[in-house]
Parts: structure tokens; sequence; C-alpha cells
């Protein structure tokens, strides 16, 4: 694999062996999503290939797992690269299966990565319930939600039924006491490569309704999602004491300058709540011209971070979101008198220990940033206020009020309305991203000029 590359089947291959190395006596696994490379309708023949990928990724899975059987992969939830067309899902009612779902789950279940039952329940939505390891993991489709979701009309209150069915399968948890995680691709909130909205505004209220429920909010012990190709965390700010954190997974395609990396994660049974994670990575900088990948173990999450740990121990509980308040909180505080200990480290692997737009607000000398010149301390401050608003999951006018940016604009990107110019068969995605991470230095006092974008 190389930086600004998706990854080989090769580098994926890889990072699964170490994975089921590192995991031996696992209860399950799961798997966040993208099964497929960037810019999936360059590809000859769009809809053979991806589904053909599909198959490929999802039987190396299989292969290398080979102690789990179908019902313990959890595997399924797409990222916007798992269609013909980047962010494409048609939104179809109940009364049939989804053609793309039905043909996605088909060649999962032909691989024997998706079990017959649960085929069935996918096909009408993408989303679907496991239970493994005392654990009811949800999880869920998220591409519908998204700001580029095509094609943007007609727009749909619940588009597949599945907030209806999230609202039941949370009941059911909490009438029969089991513990609830979600997983998905797409995170709520604010991305923080250039600060836009990830979901539409209507979408978002209505997710936060339910998560945050005093009630429904009460049994998730936990939310992962992927996509930012990040090592980062979310704050729920009205959830329930009991609510388990919003963790946002690192990637291992390198695609945007970061290095490979997966997750062993460590729970309490009894009560579902998350007590840890490791993370295992490998740096591609060194094994250039070597032909294999030296996987290694990176950090522990309770051992890294102090003011987690400590929330931990005060409450008698495992990692709780209103543990990561008090983190996000001890983040902005570590930020703010240059301490070594919790931001530093955490900006090292907010891209697994590649240099990144966090390091350009960062004061210690080893952490600079390659893409971003020396900010003055108002642009750090500005860019630092930004971060740490993004942190919690908002609307995009609360996250606005938050920075007090005013002349911050989210390029159409921010609005509860759907932009029908989404259709627009010329959108290219990438260039989005890179024209809102513009917008977005241009907005804290750097010239436009002065910044690398690295897609």
């Amino acid at each position: 694999g190389a930086y600004g590359c998706d990854p080989p089947l090769a580098l994926w291959e890889s990072a699964l062996i170490a994975a089921s190395q590192q995991s031996s006596g696992a209860e399950f696994a799961v798997f966040t999503g993208d099964f497929v490379r960037h810019k999936q309708d360059q590809l000859l023949h769009p809809t053979a290939n991806v589904t053909n990928i599909i198959g490929e990724t999802g039987q190396l899975l299989v292969d290398n797992f080979l102690e789990l059987s179908a019902d313990k992969l959890v595997i399924g939830t797409l990222g916007n690269d798992d269609s013909p067309r980047d962010y494409e899902i048609n939104i179809t009612n109940m009364s049939e299966p989804n053609p793309w779902l039905e043909k996605v789950a088909a060649r999962l279940q032909r691989v024997g990565a998706v079990g017959a039952e649960r085929q069935e329940e996918y096909e009408f939505g993408g989303y679907f319930a496991a239970k493994e390891g005392g654990l009811t993991i949800l999880s869920i489709d998220t591409l519908m939600y998204a700001k580029k979701h095509k094609p943007a009309l007609p727009f749909h209150n619940d588009p597949f039924g599945q907030f209806r069915w999230l609202r039941q399968k949370l009941q059911e948890a909490h009438d029969n006491d089991e513990h609830v995680w979600i997983v998905g691709h797409i995170p709520p909130g604010v991305e923080t490569y250039g600060f836009t909205a990830l979901w539409y505004d209507v979408y978002l209220g209505t997710y936060l309704d339910i998560v945050q429920d005093a009630i429904l909010g009460s049994v998730v012990k936990a939310q992962l999602f992927g996509h930012v190709h990040a090592d980062e965390v979310r704050v729920l700010p009205l959830a329930p004491s009991e609510a388990g954190p919003v963790l946002l997974i690192g990637a291992v395609s390198p695609i945007f300058y970061s290095n490979p990396s997966f997750r062993v994660v460590e729970y309490d049974e009894n009560s579902g709540e998350l007590l840890n994670f490791k993370v295992f990575w490998a740096n591609l900088s060194t094994s250039y011209g070597s032909g294999q990948l030296d996987w290694q173990f990176g950090y522990d999450l309770i051992g890294s971070y102090p003011s987690l740990r400590e929330a931990g121990e005060s409450s008698e509980t495992g990692v709780l979101n209103s543990g990561m308040v008090k983190f996000a909180k001890a983040l902005e505080s570590s930020w703010k008198s240059n301490s070594t200990s919790e931001w530093a480290h955490y900006v090292d692997w907010y891209k697994t220990r590649v240099s990144n737009d966090l390091m350009s607000i960062s004061t210690h000398e080893a952490q600079k940033a390659d893409s971003i010149p020396e900010l003055s301390a108002k642009a750090k401050s500005r860019v630092a206020r930004k971060y740490f608003c993004a942190l919690n999951i908002s609307s995009w006018d609360a996250f606005r009020s938050c920075t007090g940016q005013k002349d911050d604009v989210d390029g159409g990107l921010g609005s509860t309305s759907v932009d029908a110019g989404n259709d627009d068969d010329d959108d290219d995605p990438f260039l989005e991203s890179d024209l809102a991470r513009a917008r977005h230095w241009h907005s804290v006092g750097m010239p436009e000029d002065a910044l690398a974008i690295k897609h």
C-alpha cells in the first residue's frame, strides 16, 4: 500500500491476518463499511466490479476468521463506496427487496459472510440485528442520511423505515434487559477535514431524539462508525448517564494519508459496557519495497488517557459517554496548557502517526503539519475552537454557534433542506471535500494559496 492510494487486496488480507492473530477467542468481528475502492464509478462495468469486490473483500474476512461463523461476522454495513456510484442508494418501499441491497446480500451470503436469516432482513434496507457475545448489535445504513446522498430526491421522512426499526429494537432491548451496540459507516455530526455536516439536519435530529432518549438511549452501550479515516471520539450532549461512547475508527485504507490500523475491543458481557480497546497499526513509510507489513501494538485507550481511566474508576463503570464528555474537556485543557500528555497523544494518533492538520495547532516542536504552514496564535485558536466544537454531535447551526464564526459557510452542505443538485452526474465528492477544506482554512485566516491539498 501507499499513502494517497486505496489498499490492494494484499494489504487488506495482511490486516485481517494480523487482526485474527491479535484477537484469538474473540466473540465476533465488526466491519464498518467501504468494501470497495474510492472513485468506484471509474471502474470498468461499475455494477459488476463493485459487486465482485464486495464478494472478494467478504471472502477474505471469512477465510481469515475461520473460528467465527457467518453470524459472528457483523459485516454488511455499507459505505459510500459500496455502490456503483459514490453515495448512491435508491430508496425503495418495504413491499419488496431493494435491487442493489438484494444483490449485495446475495454476494455476501454466497461467500459465507452473511447468514440466510440476516440476508432476508438486509435486502429491504441494508440494516440488520445480530445477537453476539451477550450484546444486541444493530448494524445501520447511514448512506441515505448523508448530505452527499444520491439521488437526493424524492425526500423521505424515514428512508427504509430504519428509524422506526431502530426505536423498536431499542425498546425491545430495554424491555428484555439487553445491551446494544450500534454500528454504522457515516457518523452523525461534523467531520474535521473540511468541517462540513455529514448528515442532513432533519435526519440527525431524529437520530439524536432516539439515542438521547432517557429510555432508548440508556441501552446503547457503544456506537462505532468509520468513514472519516481518522481515530476520533464524539460526544452526545444530552445522552442519559448510562449511554456508551461514540467512537470513530481509523481506516485500513491509506488513501487519506494515514497508516492502516485496526482495533481489538474489550467489553463487559454482563453490562455491555466497553472497557478498553487496543489499536494495532503498520507503518507504510518503513515498509516500501519489503513486500510485507510489520503490524505492531499502537496504544490502548485507558492506558493512554488518564481522564478516561479516572472517569471509569470514579463511576465504577466502563467507558461511557459521560466519561467522553470529561475526556473532551481534558483534551481542550491539555491543548490550552501546552501539556505533553493527552492532546499530544490524541494528535499523534488522529491519522495513525502521520503528519496531519491537527499538528498545525500543536505547540510541540515534534508535532508539525507538513501540509499547513505556521499559523498565528489567533488562527490556532480558531482551528482549535472548531475542532473541539465538532466533538459534540449537533446540528449545523449549533456547531456554527459554538464556533462563533458566523462567516464560516458549509458550501451548501450544512443546510437542512435537500439539495436537488446532488443528482448531478458530474459531482465529485473528492473535489467537494477539498473545496470545503480550503474554505475552512480561509475562514481561520490562512491565505488560500498557502494550503497544500493532498487529494
